[in-house]
């Protein structure tokens, strides 16, 4: 129960991080978005090591598609 709790949380938190990667990339402020990118993938990836759940592990992988694809929008 307190796992998906904690999940939920970190979900907010990352799509938090995503939004304002988005908002960066807008407002053309690379440095700023890279740093969210480096956060958002750190946290990405400490939830891919805990889940355990099949449907979490889907939007986990949503969202890593999605900030590959913004990390690449930089480039």
């Amino acid at each position: 129960m307190y796992e998906l709790i904690f999940l939920g949380l970190d979900l907010t938190i990352l799509h938090q991080l995503v939004q304002e990667i988005i908002d960066a990339i807008g407002t053309k402020q690379p440095a700023k978005a890279k740093k969210k990118i480096e956060s958002a993938s750190l946290l990405l990836n400490s939830l891919l090591d805990v889940s355990a759940n099949d449907d979490d592990l889907i939007t986990l992988s949503k969202y890593e598609s999605l900030i590959l694809m913004l990390e690449n929008k930089l480039k």
